[in-house]
This record gives C-alpha cells, sequence and structure tokens, in this order.
C-alpha cells in the first residue's frame, strides 16, 4: 500500500522591527533596487516591496504602530493638545501637569531622533 503525504511548508512571516524599517526606508530612498535591499537586510524581495508599500500607504499593525516614528509624532500632537487644554482652564494644578507632559515631549523627541527621525 502506497501513501500520499501531502507536504506543507508554512513560512512564518518575521516582524519588521524599528530599525529594519528606518533601514528600508534609508535604502529605498538611496534608490537601491529592491534585491539589494533584500540582501543587506536579510529578508525576501517581495517582502520589502510590500512593507514599502504598507508604510507608503500608512498601513500599519497595532505592534508597529506604537513603536513608530509617526505614533511618536501622534503623541506629541496629543500631549500638546492636552496642555493648550490645560492651559486654557487655568487652574491652579495645572502647571504640574503641563510641566509633565513638556517632560513626556521631550523624551519621545529624544527617541525620534535616536531612531534617525526628524524632528
Amino acid at each position: 500500500m502506497v501513501y500520499k503525504t501531502k507536504l506543507i511548508f508554512k513560512t512564518i512571516a518575521k516582524k519588521w522591527t524599528f530599525e529594519e524599517v528606518n533601514e528600508l526606508v534609508r535604502l529605498h530612498r538611496q534608490k537601491l533596487p529592491y534585491k539589494e535591499i533584500a540582501q543587506k537586510l536579510g529578508r525576501s524581495v517581495s517582502s520589502c516591496q510590500t512593507e514599502m508599500h504598507n508604510i507608503r500607504c500608512g498601513i500599519v499593525d497595532e505592534w508597529r504602530e506604537n513603536n513608530t516614528i509617526m505614533a511618536l509624532r501622534k503623541k506629541i500632537w496629543e500631549y500638546e493638545t492636552e496642555i493648550r487644554d490645560l492651559k486654557e482652564q487655568k487652574k491652579y494644578n495645572t502647571k504640574e501637569e503641563i510641566k509633565e507632559y513638556q517632560e513626556a515631549i521631550k523624551k519621545i523627541l529624544a527617541l525620534i531622533e535616536k531612531a534617525g527621525g526628524v524632528v
């Protein structure tokens, strides 16, 4: 009796790290072909193309949304809005809250700069 078995190969998608995404964008801006980019990053050509497409279209998954420069800039905008609202309220305890938000913004700006993003 001969048994037929079906081999199923599943590839497990490796998540893109913050550093890899920044490197992908940097290499793409240098107009390198995807084949070279893929070799340098240790990824497939289609993976690099898909990730660049997602970046251009603003498609980000929940994990990446919390780790991208865009998300950090969004957080700064939220903090600046909070500061504006607190200043309008003119309450006594708002100075401390404003200072906390300003410190948080400084930390975020430092993270963006460290990641090589334009502030």
